[in-house]
Order: C-alpha cells, then sequence, then structure tokens
C-alpha cells in the first residue's frame, strides 16, 4: 500500500522521493520542522510556558524571546521547504545552520547552568549532524 500525502494540490507520495534523500532523513526532518515551528509559537504567545522563570513583562526580554522564536520558525521553515522541493542541497544548508545554532545552544546551555538544555540540544545536534553525514555520501556517491 502506497503512502501518500496532498500538499498544496500536490500528490507527495514515499515512491516519489527524491532517492538521494533517505527516508529516515524525510522521517525526521518533517519532525524536527514541526517541533521548530510549534516551539516557536509557543514562545511567541506563551513564553513564560517554555521559559519558566523570566519576566517576559519586560520590553527586553520579551523582545529576545520573539528572537529566539523567529530564528526557530526561520530555521523550520527553511527545512520543510527543502523537503517538500525534495532537494538534498537545500536541506544540507537548511541542517547546517540547524547543526550551527543547535551546537551553540549545546554551550549556552552547558556554560549558562542549564544542563538539561546542553543535553538535549546536544542529541538533536547530533542527530542532524548524522543526517548531513547521511545526506553527504549519498551524493558524493551519485557524482560523477
Amino acid at each position: 500500500m502506497e503512502s501518500a500525502v496532498l500538499l498544496c494540490g500536490k500528490n507527495l507520495s514515499f515512491v516519489e522521493l527524491d532517492p538521494m534523500i533517505a527516508k529516515w532523513i524525510y522521517g525526521v526532518s518533517f519532525i524536527l520542522a514541526a517541533l521548530g515551528i510549534m516551539v516557536g509559537i509557543g514562545v511567541y504567545f506563551a513564553p513564560g510556558n517554555l521559559l519558566p522563570g523570566n519576566d517576559f513583562t519586560s520590553s527586553p526580554t520579551r523582545i529576545l524571546a520573539f528572537l529566539w522564536a523567529s530564528r526557530q520558525i526561520a530555521i523550520a521553515l527553511a527545512i520543510g521547504w527543502a523537503l517538500i522541493k525534495k532537494s538534498p542541497f537545500v536541506l544540507q544548508v537548511a541542517l547546517s545552520i540547524y547543526v550551527l545554532v543547535t551546537a551553540q545552544d549545546v554551550f549556552i546551555g552547558l556554560f549558562g547552568g542549564d544542563v538539561g538544555m546542553g543535553a538535549i540540544s546536544a542529541v538533536f545536534c547530533i542527530i542532524a549532524l548524522l543526517m548531513l553525514w547521511s545526506l553527504r555520501k549519498s551524493l558524493k556517491q551519485d557524482a560523477p
């Protein structure tokens, strides 16, 4: 049985996926994109729920939270766009940016005293690095 999704009037099925992008990368990238959008929206509308212990009545603090939310949404949309376009090259760029940001989150968490944030960010960073490694390996095999 073939799995298919109708998106923007276009039938996206697993049969039509770019063979240079492994199916597991599509799935994990979709989850990363969905999480990024959900976290970004959550920070916009209820920053205190995701970042407890901070005073968001202060305008500078609220602006910093909104900057973080916009960053999350922008990276998630870039990953999502790469998946919709089925472009391994665009996905590489989006995941590279995701790795750069997430690696910084690891250091911010560890040196800022939030070991949980550092550990979670490290896991996401490693997963994204594995996806990048797999993409680059498949692109090198396909190169003439």
